[in-house]
């Protein structure tokens, strides 16, 4: 097992042995905050136990009295300090109660060198095609490739036409694409990038599998609408036959673009309430998914009579120009089915009334809407002398920030553990210039964290999980004016969350046994998966029960050069990912027979009824085999080939 990290070898902690009394300060840690690579800048976490202390403690070292603290301020964050970037950076940190001067415990961090002067290089970059989606647009494919001099650790790629797939971490190559998009050609174009490193790009052509004929296992999609549940509701039933063995024993169903949920294809047909879109026809997809495809139809189909007549359809929001620090132009349209039975609707901007307006205004524009600081807006429209008839609309709102001359700049963000299956620790660092009155406000995915210092930086902060791979935060600093936004600044920044948040699983697992070893009972394997979030870039193999050794993810596919034979028909591999005894994968397949030798025997023939047309006759055969090494078998009669049988 591959116990020690390479962080826990690069960033080695030793102590340094001091004296103490009946005041004790005692296991004293300090870890390094990951250095920067863009400035070569990092922090120290200082972190203890104590007992029989005054209310006050001192830190020193490195020729540095760094002042008294609060027993409370424990953890305590130092820095930044600049890491050397030729040689390794050692620091040393003594802890000494304010009172008891004897009550000390002592700690040091050596921090290698931080200097990345080669240049940024991406070489052997392979892919692999997999299988195609049903749908004929696109196909799985296996990246991997080595890379030196990288000043992150991420990762983007791109497909033809400059179409970003993602942001990846390093560590888990080699990654799986589940949805590359086909462009019909006999070869495809990707391109990798290093993150925020334009010029550290590598582009491949390669041959892409034909997928154009790929059929899509749903057909004969049928929605059959129910009574109304209320004035904006009612009943379907939905019903589909999935093409010859099932791809998928489960389906996903969207109404109007919204998800209805995950159901078995056992469970139709299915029954569902869903809501009107406000039009006269609604929308139904279903989606057959897997690690390797998503496959859709999508169907529409009139609403029943029995929906109330007031519905809003088309409800849209234009935004892209800022006319203020705080507000910004909006376009709001919208129709309605009875055009003749409404004249005016109400509109709320993000919760608050913002006044009643005559259809004949439409499209409105709205020269000073009241951005919220936030990615999404949102406005309510209600229609009717007396609104009974509402529809909500989420849209995307331009950054009005900054509008002067506040600007955050030198984003660090780096991950830490999970604290439980939905939580986990961050650490955050900004520069801010001309930062407003001192405070700024952190959002993850939109959800408010917390109002802050600019002195609180660094923060360690423990943030909700959005259930995906990965994350946005925003950052925004208050300005000095009461009104919103004024004289402050945002800054958005993505990231991948922590890999203990997300399951491990192996997939595409493929086998390919080779010949036996003429000197021992084993023979070649060919061995080659897909993983996700492994953890680590390590697996392990057990062959027939017998441990065979570890190797690097990158190295796949790998060859086993002595995997054991158990001399019965059907062999079985077991893989695992290092520490992960969760992760683990066990397939039983037919390897060569590398103990005895193959041999037929109990030969039957019974001659049947001639067949004048071929001068041939019918001859049923059997026979017993023992050790065959495959499924197969042939057959020649009077020296001719009659073909190959299972």
């Amino acid at each position: 097992m591959r116990l020690a990290s390479l962080l826990a070898m690069l960033l080695l902690a030793f102590s340094i042995p001091v004296a103490g009394q009946n005041c004790q300060i005692f296991d004293l840690t300090a870890t390094v905050i990951q250095v920067n690579p863009l400035n070569c800048q990092f922090f120290v976490s200082l972190d203890f136990q104590h007992n029989g202390t005054s209310n006050l403690y001192s830190v020193q070292g490195n020729g540095t009295n760094y002042g008294l603290f609060p027993y409370s301020q424990i953890p305590l964050i130092l820095g930044p300090f600049n890491a050397n970037p030729n040689a390794p950076t050692v620091l040393e940190f003594t802890v000494q109660d304010a009172v008891f001067q004897d009550c000390q415990d002592g700690t040091g961090v050596v921090v290698p060198p931080c200097g990345n002067t080669s240049i940024c290089n991406i070489t052997d970059l392979e892919v692999l095609p997999g299988q195609c989606d049903p749908s004929g647009q696109s196909y799985s494919l296996l990246v991997n490739f080595h890379v030196s001099g990288s000043a992150n650790n991420f990762f983007e790629v791109f497909a033809a036409g400059n179409i970003s797939l993602g942001v990846f971490p390093l560590a888990a190559l080699p990654i799986q694409i589940p949805a590359f998009p086909a462009s019909g050609n006999q070869q495809d174009v990707i391109r990798i990038c290093i993150n925020d490193q334009p010029d550290c790009c590598e582009q491949l052509e390669f041959d892409a599998p034909d997928c154009a004929n790929a059929p899509c296992g749903i057909f004969d999609l049928t929605v059959q609408t129910g009574g109304c549940s209320s004035d904006s509701t009612y009943k379907i039933t939905v019903d589909f036959d999935v093409l010859g063995p099932a791809v998928s024993d489960s389906f996903t169903l969207f109404s109007n673009g919204q998800l209805l949920g995950f159901f078995g294809v056992n469970q139709l047909p299915l029954t569902r309430e869903i809501k009107w879109n406000g039009g006269p026809n609604d929308e139904i997809k279903v989606c057959l998914a897997s690690l390797a495809f998503i496959c859709c139809k999508t169907i529409e189909y009139p609403v029943p009579a029995c929906l109330s007549p007031c519905g809003i359809k088309n409800l849209s929001v234009k935004s892209d120009t800022c006319t203020s620090d705080s507000t910004f132009l909006a376009i709001l349209d919208f129709e309605v089915n009875d055009p003749a039975a409404v004249d005016s609707f109400d509109l709320r901007t993000n919760g608050e009334f913002w006044g009643r307006f005559g259809m004949n205004q439409l499209p409105l524009h709205i020269p000073n809407f009241p951005w919220n600081g936030l990615i999404f807006n949102q406005v309510r429209v209600c229609t009717g002398p007396a609104p009974v008839c509402c529809k909500e609309y989420q849209f995307i709102a331009p950054n009005c920030l900054p509008f002067g001359p506040c600007e955050i700049t030198d984003i660090f963000l780096q991950t830490g553990a999970c604290t439980s299956d939905s939580t986990y620790k961050i650490t955050l660092n900004f520069n801010g210039t001309n930062p407003g009155n001192g405070t700024f406000t952190v959002f993850i995915h939109n959800q408010l964290i917390d109002t802050f210092n600019l002195t609180d930086v660094p923060l360690m902060l423990e943030v909700p999980w959005n259930g995906q791979v990965g994350d946005f935060i925003s950052i925004c600093i208050l300005g000095t004016d009461p009104i919103p936004g004024s004289n402050g600044c945002c800054r958005i920044k993505q990231f991948q969350v922590p890999a203990c948040l997300l399951p491990c699983n192996i997939f595409d697992v493929t086998l390919d046994p080779g010949d036996c070893d003429p000197n021992s009972d084993s023979f070649k394997l060919h061995l080659n998966f897909g993983v996700n979030n492994p953890g680590n870039g390590f697996f392990e193999v057990w062959g027939n029960g017998i441990y065979l050794g570890e190797f690097p993810l990158a190295s796949l596919p790998v060859v086993i050069p002595n995997f054991p034979s158990n001399g019965n028909a059907m062999d079985v591999v077991k893989i695992c990912i290092n520490d992960q005894p969760d992760c683990c994968e066990t397939i039983e397949f037919q390897g060569p027979n590398c103990n005895s030798p193959c041999e037929i025997f109990d030969v039957t023939l019974d001659p049947g009824d001639c067949n004048p047309p071929n001068n041939a006759f019918f001859l049923h055969l059997n026979f017993s085999v023992q050790n065959p090494g495959n499924a197969l078998f042939e057959v020649w009669g009077n020296g001719t080939y009659l073909g190959v049988f299972p």
